[in-house]
């Protein structure tokens, strides 16, 4: 999974959260505007409010920690992926020079076995007319004998 995918992900996951946070304020504030139009003055709706919005800060605070739990995560993902590519482009000058050395001992060698490939023919060829002059030296002297 590269480094966009996981902020594309974590980015839809961080716009979901902060939705889901609209919403259930909006829901509280709304219930508690109900609440108001019925009878403010009771202490139980005032107590119900007021644990509704230390609720909807508690929220609130969760919601800013994971987003900065995000933003964290995504900076060491992106610190990480600089590192790599940094390491990269140290070792890639290096694997090219060896690329071209044994480019340069292949080319060498070929050029050695061409070389010696008309060596080996000529030798070769040589021998088959010594052999053949052995051979009718030879069949010339059995047949002297017969």
């Amino acid at each position: 999974m590269n480094l966009q995918e996981i902020i594309k992900r974590d980015k839809i996951s961080l716009i979901i959260t902060i939705i889901a946070g609209i919403i259930s304020m909006i829901l509280s504030i709304y219930s508690g505007v109900l609440y108001n139009k019925s009878d403010i003055t009771d202490n139980n709706l005032i107590d119900n409010q007021i644990q509704t919005l230390n609720s909807m800060s508690k929220n609130l605070k969760e919601m800013l920690d994971f987003i900065e739990i995000q933003k964290k995560n995504i900076t060491d993902e992106q610190l990480l992926l600089e590192n790599i590519q940094q390491q990269r482009k140290e070792l890639e000058p290096l694997l090219n020079t060896d690329k071209q050395i044994v480019e340069a001992i292949l080319t060498a060698q070929n050029k050695y076995e061409k070389k010696n490939i008309w060596i080996e023919r000529a030798i070769a060829f040589f021998l088959g007319i010594a052999s053949s002059m052995i051979g009718t030296l030879l069949y010339n002297r059995f047949k002297k004998n017969k």
